[in-house]
């Protein structure tokens, strides 16, 4: 996460991300640079961090800068589940983007797993246990 590589994307630590129900980004990583068109996607250039909790940090070119506009964070539990993709893990997502197309506009919370058949949105306190319990904050 210290690579100078990731430089220009400074904006995401600059972020309160608290107040979006996001949790702190992983200090390491396996990251990934997409760069994407604006006019298709919503953003520039979205970051892939890859640790206990995935981040999905999104970005759009404002004036030269890469600006924070939203962002995915995902984790899994332990619980298995059956779904039309196979036997996958029990999941939380929490999101926050800000006008971008494709995506939910504000916080959105849901869980996917042996309770439920499709994503279930869930209140951030209990989203923020089972992240607790499964050890991504």
């Amino acid at each position: 996460m210290d690579d100078p590589i990731l430089a220009p994307f400074k904006d995401m630590y600059e972020v309160n991300r608290g107040q979006y129900g996001l949790g702190p980004l992983p200090k390491n990583a396996k990251v990934f640079i997409d760069r994407a068109d604006w006019s298709e996607s919503g953003y520039d250039a979205m970051l892939k961090l890859y640790a206990k909790s995935n981040h999905w940090v999104a970005f759009r070119l404002e004036g030269g800068r890469y600006k924070w506009i939203g962002e995915l964070e995902q984790c899994s539990g332990p619980q298995k589940y059956r779904s039309a993709d196979g036997l996958l893990n029990e999941q939380v997502d929490i999101s926050y983007f800000q006008h971008v197309p494709l995506h939910y506009d504000g916080l959105r919370i849901t869980y996917v797993g042996p309770d439920s058949h499709t994503d279930l949105d869930i209140p951030l306190a209990k989203a923020k246990q089972l992240l607790k319990t499964w050890g991504c904050s």
